[in-house]
């Protein structure tokens, strides 16, 4: 996740990589609906997708395969950070092009298209994961979510929304950060980023200090957005978070000083 601290983005955003679990079927013969050009075409998402893209075949780390399966399981083995560990079937194939997907019993949740003759390096030719999508983890089931170490928000009516508008996750293990919760306002933080228990190492880079009990200052604003019981607050100034509990007792999350923290 281009920008976000990586247990991932982010979480994620070195990013966790998820191993997969393949299931369709076990011949080449064409079946199932026609495979669509871009993967976005076969998700049912109500909004914009998570994560899309292709597959990197003329700089790596992937490469292409002699089968269709092989190329998504290399695929994910090297890029798979942004997608759950779920099941995916393949669920058309015609000609020298197939079609993953991950369905939740509803809608398609994650597509792949993975087309042979894909160009590799050094003139390698063979099948590759030539267009991908995932839908947003607000859509995916709730332990597919948590697994992913995805925190999603809630609005006032418990509806669940969109890591564009509103997520949090722990901190990369890399850096020894995952004692503490990175969470994010707007699209990777672009209206405001906060720190649940950081350590005493980034002091320096913070606003302010992280209060496991503190009083919600008069001029704060209500976002609408709640979890675990408790309702998202920021200070007018911008400078902290308050996570605030049905009794009123309030954490203080600091944000940056300076530029958003990042892990090296």
């Amino acid at each position: 996740m281009p920008g976000r601290p990586t247990a991932v983005r982010s979480s994620a955003a070195a990013a966790t990589v998820l191993v997969l679990l393949v299931s369709g079927c076990g011949d080449h013969h064409d079946h199932g609906p026609e495979v669509p050009a871009s993967a976005r075409d076969a998700l049912g998402c109500a909004g914009a997708p998570y994560a899309k893209g292709s597959g990197n075949y003329d700089t790596g780390p992937e490469n292409v395969q002699d089968d269709a399966r092989k190329a998504l399981d290399d695929w994910l083995d090297e890029e798979g950070s942004e997608v759950p560990d779920v099941r995916l079937a393949e669920t058309a194939r015609h000609g020298g092009a197939a079609l993953f997907t991950w369905t939740d019993g509803r809608e398609t949740l994650a597509a792949f298209v993975v087309q042979d003759d894909t160009d590799g390096l050094d003139g390698d030719r063979g099948w590759g994961v030539t267009s991908y999508a995932v839908c947003d983890p607000a859509e995916w089931p709730p332990e597919q979510s948590d697994e992913a170490g995805i925190q999603v928000w809630s609005n006032a009516d418990g509806d669940r929304v969109s890591t564009s508008l509103v997520h949090s996750e722990a901190g990369p293990e890399h850096c020894d950060w995952q004692g503490m919760t990175f969470l994010f306002l707007g699209s990777d933080g672009e209206d405001g980023e906060f720190y649940g228990t950081p350590p005493r190492e980034l002091q320096k880079l913070l606003t302010t200090t992280y209060a496991a009990h503190a009083e919600l200052p008069g001029d704060a604003r209500d976002t609408g957005f709640q979890r675990d019981g408790r309702e998202l607050w920021v200070a007018a100034d911008g400078s902290a978070a308050y996570l605030v509990a049905a009794d009123g007792d309030a954490q203080r999350w600091p944000g940056p000083s300076g530029t958003p923290i990042r892990c090296a």
